[in-house]
């Protein structure tokens, strides 16, 4: 599927506003293939965290598709995100745990 060429361990972050303090996500994606975002994991199956942590990566690089991909199962799932304003208010209540108030954030 790969090859020596393909761009790897990519730096992932995306920055919002609560209530004027700047915060910082930042992550790092396993390859990036024909603007792809590949997340490789050796697991016994998918988590949900999974999808989110691709999901993630898709907004920050401004991908428009990423796939995990379960090496050990041969496992593959592909992601797409359909709404990513509505996405990433729901993750920053997620990593803020609802108490963000004022939230600022730009969508690559």
């Amino acid at each position: 599927v790969f090859t020596p060429n393909e761009t790897i361990q990519v730096d992932c972050t995306f920055h919002f506003k609560d209530n004027n303090i700047k915060k910082c996500c930042v992550g790092r994606c396993d390859v990036i293939k024909d603007n792809v975002v590949w997340e490789l994991k050796f697991t016994s199956e998918l988590d949900h965290e999974f999808y989110l942590q691709c999901a993630c990566y898709m907004v920050a690089l401004s991908l428009p598709m990423g796939i995990i991909w379960n090496i050990r199962t041969n496992e593959r799932a592909f992601i797409t995100i359909p709404d990513r304003h509505k996405f990433m208010e729901t993750v920053i209540t997620t990593i803020t745990k609802g108490t963000a108030e004022n939230v600022e954030f730009k969508i690559p």
